[in-house]
């Protein structure tokens, strides 16, 4: 659904490389920090989209710092696909020993088609005998047991959550969460890998199986208490994108686990405009040809479905803390949206393109992603700035003054209960 984490194509630039974009430090005025300000952060799938999220969340670690002098206080963060491999980093952040987000812009900045994937040799089979005998058309280099074995974009990632990133993401439980959502294919639910420490070792082979776009990447063994390949019965999961592109209900069962956090801001960062999107300035030059192939439609359905997905979960997500706000109460508006918000944010921060950046989600291209890291630091700077990014509910979480409506009665303390007559 989302185009899982990278890749599928030739990812040679040509002529002269796009050099790597170095933002300016960010002009804001600096002000006194949020008191209790706590941050949920959304990462969306998009496949090589997400470079453009690396700059906008560049964008919003720059702003947040320039103005309110500190970084910002990031509490939960849940991605999906190409948003888990951005979420550890997200997590980290930057600390004095370790700058995490400038390791993420190299990620995804730098790094070729080869390091990442290898065809599959029964990806040159006759079709049918391909369909019966292999997972997928690209292996990513996996190794259940022994990580020394691994290579490709498992080997890069144990290098990039080592142990040691690991078991310090661990040590911030409960205060701080993360998670990264997949797919179990054999009963068709939803899993949530987290930085729980009963279940940290599971973390990062979940960030893994949530990048894993079906078809093209191969499925990666696990179960809800279990790691290790070589004990018990392991499910295949795959991208967690089919089940939710900007996975919002992962975020707000975290931050609702006990001792719950109240989030105060939502930040969402999106590989996705609004749909429909427009085509004015994408930054893949490839068009969608006038007579497309089995592949064309593929990529385009691919990229299409995504974005569908990403703007209603977007809207769900605007309405469901806007309910709160007007205190239905949160089993209702769970009933009503599926998401449990325990407290109504003051704030939804949604960053998002302005318009398409291509319709081939898997076509990694070095070129194309530093420009898609550069659009999406400045366009997300520049929304930020603006101020045309927010939903706003007030100092107090809501608006001062509610009309009233049939969900609604302005004079009546705590929350609503609709399960009348």
């Amino acid at each position: 659904m989302t185009g899982g984490a990278l890749l599928l194509c030739n990812c040679a630039g040509s002529g002269h490389p796009v050099p790597l974009y170095t933002p300016a430090a960010a002009a804001v005025k600096a002000e006194a920090p949020t008191r209790e300000a706590a941050i949920g952060l959304v990462l969306t799938g998009g496949g090589v989209f997400g470079a453009w999220e690396v700059g906008a969340l560049q964008a919003f670690f720059d702003y947040w710092k320039a103005r309110y002098g500190e970084e910002p206080p990031i509490r939960v963060v849940a991605g999906t696909s190409t948003g888990a491999l951005i979420a550890p980093f997200a997590f980290v952040g930057r600390r004095p020993d370790a700058d995490a987000i400038d390791e993420l812009v190299h990620w995804y900045t730098s790094v070729k088609q080869s390091d990442i994937l290898e065809p599959r040799v029964g990806a040159l089979l006759p079709f049918p005998l391909f369909a019966i005998t292999t997972s997928s058309v690209y292996g990513v280099g996996y190794s259940a047991d022994d990580s020394a074995k691994a290579t490709r974009l498992y080997g890069r990632l144990l290098e990039a959550v080592p142990d040691r990133r690991l078991e310090q993401i661990a040590a911030e439980w409960p205060r701080r969460r993360m998670a990264a959502t997949t797919l179990d294919f054999k009963t068709g639910r939803p899993d949530v890998y987290t930085n729980d420490p009963r279940r940290i070792q599971c973390l990062r082979k979940g960030i893994l199986a949530s990048a894993m776009a079906p078809l093209a990447l191969p499925p990666i063994p696990l179960a809800s208490d279990e790691c290790d390949a070589t004990k018990g019965t392991l499910d295949a999961h795959l991208d967690g994108g089919i089940y939710a592109v900007a996975p919002f209900s992962a975020l707000f069962d975290l931050a609702a686990t006990e001792p719950a956090i109240r989030l105060t801001h939502i930040v969402v960062i999106s590989a996705f405009p609004k749909f429909p999107g427009g085509e004015t300035d994408p930054v893949q030059a490839h068009r969608f040809p006038d007579r497309p192939k089995f592949r064309a439609i593929g990529d385009r359905m691919n990229a299409l479905l995504s974005e569908s997905a990403a703007t209603t979960e977007i809207e769900l997500a605007r309405a469901a803390i806007a309910l709160r706000c007007m205190r239905v109460g949160a089993a209702d508006v769970a009933d009503l949206t599926g998401l449990t918000i325990p407290d109504a944010p003051r704030e939804l921060i949604e960053l998002a393109p302005k318009g398409r950046l291509g319709w081939e989600a898997f076509d990694f291209n070095r070129d194309d992603m530093r420009r898609m890291h550069r659009r999406g630091y400045e366009e997300a700077m520049e929304a930020l700035r603006s101020r045309q990014h927010l939903l706003l509910f007030g100092a107090a979480g809501c608006p001062q003054k509610i009309e009233k409506g049939p969900y609604v009665d302005v004079e009546k303390k705590g929350d609503l209960d609709l399960s009348g007559p």
